[in-house]
């Protein structure tokens, strides 16, 4: 799922049930986001913008051998996206 897609679904829905503005709502959307995209990378919500894993690293990675379910924990993020993401000209 693509951020820029359920973005506004989001905001509008947490302005109805707080209380808040649209604008106010919006940032707590983009913050609560980033840290989702932090804590683990693609798992949760794909995020179009630029690459933001450590992609020199999870090539190494998978250069030296190391399993996939290895890297996937040791870098938080599910091998779909290290397959989508290596296709990826940004990363």
């Amino acid at each position: 799922m693509k951020l820029e897609e359920i973005k506004p679904h989001l905001v509008e829905d947490m302005a109805a049930v707080e209380g808040i503005d649209p604008q106010q709502a919006e940032r707590f959307i983009e913050a609560l986001a980033a840290s989702l995209w932090r804590i683990a990378p693609g798992a949760l919500i794909y995020n179009s913008k630029p690459c933001q894993l450590p992609m020199d690293q999870i090539r190494k990675a998978m250069a030296d051998g190391e399993s996939m379910r290895s890297i996937e924990k040791r870098f938080h993020v599910d091998r779909r996206t290290i397959y989508r993401r290596l296709d990826d000209p940004d990363c």
